[in-house]
């Protein structure tokens, strides 16, 4: 069952089967056939899973297109997966439109638009008014016969936070075996009714969500977004056993007034990614959460772990007794290069409490195997790079996550030492009530590494850079206290709440193109003091390099 919180719309299993199928009669019917592609640009919604479950039942992939993009990321996103339609809500036409009307995907290309009379009639055929006399019976066995569960399922793009958004393969089998740890792993069963806000176009809505709810038969209860001041409310109108976060949302909720809600909830477990240390132990207090599953994984990668014994602050673990699993930590240098055995040439394994980069070996199966892996949509280059040659033994393949797993995230180095954004976020974030916070390395000519900058959302204008200095005097160490803090009025998030650093890295500390207000704290100034022209001008010649410091 699948249940739309906001409007309480109820679908059952069968429902949805026979919508699908409408939507496979329909397809079929206008042309569609197995190795197409086409665009799936909506909100979360029943509709959304029927369209996408329907697709699948005729062979079509559906690219699932982040519902926040606009002009080029938009259209590269539709252009890189080779679509020949678009279906969309009829809500996020104004996105669509100059993209429809430019004619850039060519004559034969299509748009089909959802829910076509209430909201949009400027462009799109209406989807809705096709299906109407679509047959709700299923696809013959002379036109399903040719799918494979190794055939393409949907594309899911990564969140564009280093570039366009990149399409990554997602075929049946990983989506079943993927799907299957929430059951087997986190013990989700039927009886469960499972709260969702994440997206659907993102692989943690999609598996750990959508999928197992199909395999179980649990009951899904869905939010077209995530909402902090609806979330306990949701829980307990709608009875959800188990809930999905994002460690940005947890500093959301964690930010919220205290509610008669977030104590009656009857959610025995949550699950998801990115769950920090700092906050963990607050947010179980609080909330009154008996189990979190954290989680580690990626949307292209092939390997994936899972915190099962809820253990605080873990992603999971590897065995050091049996060599067993298909994935391993490897020790690397301060480039991220692999360092290899003087005598074998092989990786050299982490051991216990050692911090290395998280490899997973490609199996034969596993989109087109070692000689022919696909991670990315028609990105070779971007695929090779992360491939790895004889890591464990001669021969054998790897695809690398470039994370390095004691879950410290990006690091930048300033005044010789390391310095982790992630946990830099964590304690300021924590500080200034669990606002949202981007901290990142930008560069000084004339010295070495990069100095710490620190961008806080604050549109209300209640952060008080006084006491949060102070604070930070006593949580941090000097290194990792933030030269420059960036107050944004405006908030520009992935799909996945995270602030975009990309844009945030690229524009740096230059007030000459920066209309927020930047704070800086030189040498002769303990307090943060709104950075000028001159003295962005003085850092600029690096006339200021050989003052600038830490204080304690």
């Amino acid at each position: 069952m699948v249940v739309q919180v906001e409007t309480g719309e109820t679908w059952t299993f069968k429902e949805m089967d026979e919508y699908s199928n409408q939507v496979a009669n329909f397809l079929l019917k206008q042309g569609f056939r197995k190795g197409d592609v086409i665009a799936l640009f909506m909100v979360n919604q029943p509709k959304f899973i029927g369209i996408m479950l329907g697709m699948a039942k005729v062979g079509v992939t559906g690219a699932l297109i982040n519902t926040n993009l606009n002009a080029e990321p938009l259209e590269e996103s539709v252009r890189v997966a080779k679509s020949k339609a678009c279906i969309f809500n009829a809500e996020l036409g104004e996105g669509l439109k100059s993209l429809a009307t430019s004619g850039k995907f060519g004559p034969d290309f299509r748009f089909f638009v959802s829910d076509l009379s209430r909201h949009f009639n400027e462009f799109g055929e209406d989807f809705d008014l096709g299906l109407s006399d679509s047959p709700k019976t299923p696809l013959s066995v002379s036109e399903t016969k040719n799918l494979h569960w190794t055939d393409n399922l949907i594309y899911i793009y990564t969140s564009g936070t280093t570039g366009l958004p990149k399409p990554a393969y997602g075929d049946h089998s990983r989506y079943i075996l993927g799907s299957s740890l929430g059951i087997h792993g986190i013990g989700i069963s039927s009886s469960d009714r499972i709260y969702c806000t994440l997206p659907l176009y993102h692989s943690s809505g999609q598996w750990m969500a959508l999928g197992v709810t199909i395999l179980s038969g649990a009951t899904l209860l869905l939010r077209s977004k995530f909402s902090a001041t609806h979330f306990w409310k949701d829980c307990v109108q709608y009875e959800a056993t188990c809930a999905q976060y994002i460690g940005e949302m947890c500093r959301f909720l964690l930010g919220t007034p205290k509610c008669d809600e977030e104590s009656r909830h009857q959610v025995k477990f949550m699950f998801g990614v990115g769950l920090g240390r700092q906050i963990w132990p607050e947010f179980v207090k609080r909330f009154k959460i008996p189990k979190i599953v954290e989680m580690y994984g990626s949307t292209e990668g092939t390997v994936g772990v899972m915190n099962i014994r809820n253990k605080e602050g873990s992603i999971g673990f590897i065995s050091q007794l049996f060599d067993v699993m298909p994935f391993g930590l490897i020790k690397v240098d301060k480039t991220g290069e692999p360092i290899r055995s003087s005598k074998t040439g092989l990786c050299i394994r982490c051991g216990p409490h050692e911090a290395g980069e998280l490899v997973g070996k490609v199996r034969d199966d596993d989109r087109g195997g070692p000689d022919k892996f696909k991670a990315y949509v028609g990105k070779t280059e971007e695929t090779s790079k992360k491939m790895l040659k004889n890591i464990w033994k001669k021969g054998d393949v790897g695809f690398r996550t470039g994370d390095i797993l004691d879950r410290t995230g990006d690091t930048f180095r300033w005044r010789g030492e390391n310095v982790s954004t992630a946990e830099v976020e964590s304690i300021i974030s924590k500080l200034i009530g669990h606002q949202e916070v981007a901290v990142y390395g930008v560069e000084i000519p004339g010295t070495e590494g990069k100095a710490g900058m620190a961008a806080i959302h604050d549109p209300y204008g209640t952060v008080e850079l006084k006491p949060l200095e102070e604070a930070m005097r006593k949580r941090l160490p000097k290194y990792a206290q933030p030269l420059f803090i960036r107050i944004l009025k405006d908030l520009d998030l992935t799909g996945t709440y995270k602030l975009m650093k990309k844009g945030l890295k690229s524009e740096g500390y230059d007030v000459t193109q920066i209309k927020d207000a930047i704070y800086f704290r030189n040498s002769s100034k303990f307090s943060y003091k709104l950075l000028d022209t001159d003295t962005w001008l003085q850092l600029q010649t690096g006339a200021l390099a050989s003052k600038l410091y830490q204080p304690e």
